[in-house]
């Protein structure tokens, strides 16, 4: 997927005309089941081709278990089940942040150092339409 346009633009937020409806259902289980496939602990619809700012993330617990106890630690990965947020917002909680190897779904293979905030509060509404 690297070099597809969807990926340099700006995706188009999801309507409340769309929340709680088939389409968007199955967007999000598709963007479950690639996420998963793959495997990823998050992903955005531009990743599979479709621009609507739609994420889903999960962390299982198997995969938190590959991980080294002192990795678990430095990454403070805590394991989640799936969930999904439709225009999700990001808000940096304090200004601690941590550098580490990322994997990137649109690029197979691909991992870079990428810079994140420890904290984040994330705002948006569910597939349903609830905030």
């Amino acid at each position: 997927m690297a070099g597809t346009p969807v990926l340099r633009k700006v995706a188009r937020p999801v309507t409340s005309a769309m929340y709680n409806k088939k389409e968007l259902l199955e967007l999000v289980d598709l963007m479950v089941q690639t996420m998963r496939a793959a495997p990823g602990v998050g992903l955005a619809a531009p990743q599979i081709g479709i621009p609507l700012r739609v994420i889903v993330m999960e962390d299982k617990a198997e995969y938190v278990a590959r991980s080294s106890p002192e990795r678990v630690a430095a990454l403070q990965r805590t394991p989640f089940p799936a969930f999904a947020v439709c225009n999700p917002s990001l808000r940096a909680v304090g200004s601690d942040g941590a550098r580490f190897f990322k994997g990137c779904l649109s690029i197979p293979g691909y991992q870079a150092m990428v810079d994140r905030y420890l904290n984040v509060e994330c705002s948006g509404f569910a597939p349903d339409g609830a905030p």
